[in-house]
């Protein structure tokens, strides 16, 4: 089955929540296509046929339920990704959407622009989801393990100093896609890529090859819904939405001793 209608959230609420970016292509990243090769097109048939999915690194799919917060959830679900890509499955981390959109956002369901979402990772960091083992990692760090939020509920209370444990979660480095051949390329790099279209936000995860045809397999932030929580878009339908709303492979994590212990069987 072709999941590719995301223009509308379950219950029939319209997908609102990711605005047009609000910065210029390489205005505050590196270009994605300056920095690294493009692979040719004769190669992707080989290459995705080799291609390592990052499915299996998205372990909790999102749900933004009514609000709008659709780019912070795919700009954590990036965050999540690329965690595990640099400390390991012990050290997952669940990561609040609302820790970043109360930030970026006017009111739970004015949206947000996924460069302000990556700004604000970048410059402040995200907190934990309140559960059980997002303390008992925060108690592992020696972080408070009252600096964790719900996944949704834009009104909600933030704890006191909650940005010095913020901190520890980072996005330090972005790279700005430009392109449906940019986008291939970073995903078959091994990169997670957050990107926009129709006014929602997702999380691609790997490219796909149907016939003569290419698309990105992605993560969605509408809890059970599609193939179990993911999707697919066709070249034509990201070609045509890339420039508007943007897309960003994420680099790098901030590394700090604290997050290497979660690394270490206790």
């Amino acid at each position: 089955m072709n999941y590719t209608d995301c223009t509308h959230m379950p219950n029939g609420m319209l997908a609102r929540g990711c605005l047009p970016r609000d910065t210029r292509l390489g205005a505050e990243q590196p270009i994605f296509e300056d920095t690294y090769a493009i692979y040719p097109r004769s190669d992707w048939p080989d290459l995705i046929r080799q291609n390592q999915s990052l499915r299996s690194l998205v372990l909790k799919i999102k749900d933004q339920k009514q609000e709008g917060s659709c780019a912070s959830n795919a700009t954590t679900q990036v965050l999540q990704v690329c965690w595990l890509q640099t400390f390991g499955f012990r050290a997952f981390v669940e990561f609040s959407p609302i820790s970043i959109y109360r930030w970026v956002a006017n009111s739970p369901n004015d949206g947000s622009t996924i460069d302000g979402n990556l700004r604000q990772l970048k410059e402040v960091g995200a907190l934990p989801v309140r559960n059980t083992d997002s303390q008992g990692k925060l108690a592992i760090m020696g972080l408070p393990v009252g600096h964790v939020l719900e996944p949704t509920g834009y009104y909600q209370d933030f704890p006191s100093d909650w940005k010095s444990t913020a901190a520890f979660f980072q996005g330090i480095e972005s790279l700005d896609i430009g392109s449906f051949d940019g986008m291939v390329s970073a995903s078959l790099d091994g990169f997670a890529i957050v990107y926009g279209r129709a006014g929602h936000a997702i999380c691609g995860v790997s490219p796909y090859q149907d016939g003569s045809k290419y698309g990105i397999d992605y993560a969605n932030s509408w809890g059970n819904w599609g193939d179990e929580g993911f999707g697919k878009d066709t070249e034509s339908f990201i070609s045509r939405a890339i420039s508007s709303y943007g897309a960003w492979a994420l680099r790098s994590v901030k590394v700090t001793d604290e997050a290497l212990n979660l690394a270490i069987p206790v």
